[in-house]
């Protein structure tokens, strides 16, 4: 359930002698060893962290309502084949909920598809199924019983070239009341995943009908409906969007350009500028389509604008030799941060808060993933340690950042004796010395 990524020697047998190790072999007992194709499937499996939902979607999704039910959102990770999916892996807020609505649960328990046909489980156990044969992530709702209703996501992870199964990730988003459930069936809405649209349509693709939702924010309530959306999109665009990009977005966003690439990636995105209150803004346009049938989709538009004018100043700063200071000065709310050579290990402290200061962890060093293992430990809250442990060493920190970008993870420190969570999170940059990893400690909120 805590995820091992790595064999562990004396839990499958004790220490053997090089000619104890050979017999082994001459007589067929040996262990045997791990198919090479299969590592990036199940390193894929074992760094998905089931402390932190954003692994499959944005952190600020996450309902308060849940917190009635569980500490931490429930979160699973399945292997699935043609008649089921099997449980891998799990937090113990996962094991909670399908002790509460289902059986208890432990790794390696099986699902068939079959014993779910026409019981309380079948939504679920669909869409697994749905999931793992098209690569769609799937939102969906499921009453539990007659006083509980849950809303999920379940995300595609990675499938095994050997075996052809399929490893998918189930986030349990929320778990309401029916009386409290939103103004709009949340599984047509919980895709677009965001708190800061500033557009958002439900689109019959066949007949081009729509309808316009607003307040997002809090509860989702229809604005207006209407026909024709495409022609009345590009019609109103002729108004909004800034004039030297207008000739693109005419070009780009037409319904036969938004259904291809539907259709090829499962996705449509653009970005461009439009005025908002007499000043242009970025903003990014997505369009995903919804339903089995792929008979309606959701298109949102949300402001990037924070997000160019941080890569501008970074970008400006950057070249200016000041990317340290400037970075800072633009996320000034780690209580601490660390400049790490990735090549050789070693750091330096950049930035502390006073409180971080009384931990006395060391200013700087030769090898900061072996100082911060052996060193933080007593600061780390004791339940913590392991997950700690397992997840920050420089292997995992800086692949991870490599392939998404930056490294994340949660965890709890002993700040004024007494444990709060804070998140650790680490990037590669370039500067004209050669690249450095950047990393940041804040409270976790």
């Amino acid at each position: 359930i805590l995820g091992c990524n790595e064999m562990q020697g004396y839990y499958f047998c004790r220490p053997l002698s090089l000619e104890e190790l050979l017999r082994r072999y001459e007589e067929g007992r040996q262990i045997g060893f791990e198919n090479p194709e299969e590592r990036d499937y199940y390193d894929a499996i074992g760094t998905i962290n089931l402390y932190d939902m954003s692994v499959i979607v944005r952190e600020d999704a996450e309902s308060k309502s849940i917190r009635q039910y569980f500490d931490m959102l429930p979160i699973a990770v399945y292997e699935t084949d043609e008649s089921g999916f099997t449980l891998v892996r799990c937090n113990q807020a996962y094991m909670q909920f399908e002790k509460q609505f289902f059986e208890a649960v432990e790794a390696g328990h099986r699902f068939a598809y079959e014993d779910y046909v026409g019981k309380v489980g079948e939504k679920y156990a669909n869409s697994v199924s749905h999931c793992a044969r098209t690569g769609d992530k799937v939102f969906f709702d499921e009453n539990l019983d007659n006083a509980h209703k849950m809303h999920a996501v379940v995300s595609r992870i990675a499938e095994n070239p050997v075996t052809g199964r399929v490893a998918c990730a189930t986030v349990i988003l929320d778990v309401v009341e029916p009386d409290k459930d939103s103004a709009v069936d949340f599984a047509q809405v919980a895709k677009a995943l965001s708190t800061d649209y500033l557009y958002l349509y439900y689109v019959n693709v066949r007949t081009d009908e729509y309808v316009e939702y607003e307040n997002f924010t809090k509860k989702f309530n229809i604005n207006k409906n209407g026909r024709d959306f495409f022609g009345v999109s590009r019609e109103k665009a002729m108004n909004v969007v800034v004039p030297d990009e207008l000739d693109m977005f005419m070009q780009v966003f037409t319904k036969e350009n938004v259904l291809k690439a539907l259709k090829e990636h499962g996705a449509f995105t653009h970005s461009y500028r439009l005025i908002r209150d007499g000043e242009p803004i970025y903003v990014s346009m997505k369009a995903v389509m919804m339903g089995k049938d792929g008979d309606h989709m959701i298109i949102g538009v949300n402001s990037i604008n924070a997000q160019m004018k941080f890569q501008a100043e970074y970008n400006r700063v950057r070249e200016e030799g000041k990317a340290y200071s400037r970075i800072m000065a633009l996320v000034g709310d780690f209580i601490a941060t660390y400049v790490v050579d990735p090549a050789t290990g070693s750091f330096e402290e950049y930035s502390t808060t006073g409180e971080y200061d009384k931990l006395d962890l060391s200013k700087s060093g030769e090898d900061f993933f072996a100082d911060a293992r052996e060193k933080s430990m007593r600061v780390i809250y004791s339940e913590d340690r392991d997950l700690f442990n397992a997840m920050f060493t420089r292997d995992k920190v800086i692949r991870e950042a490599e392939r998404k970008g930056s490294f994340e993870m949660i965890y709890r420190l002993l700040l004024n004796d007494r444990p709060e969570y804070v998140s650790l999170r680490a990037s590669l940059i370039e500067e004209s010395d050669g690249r450095k990893l950047l990393v940041g400690i804040r409270k976790y909120t």
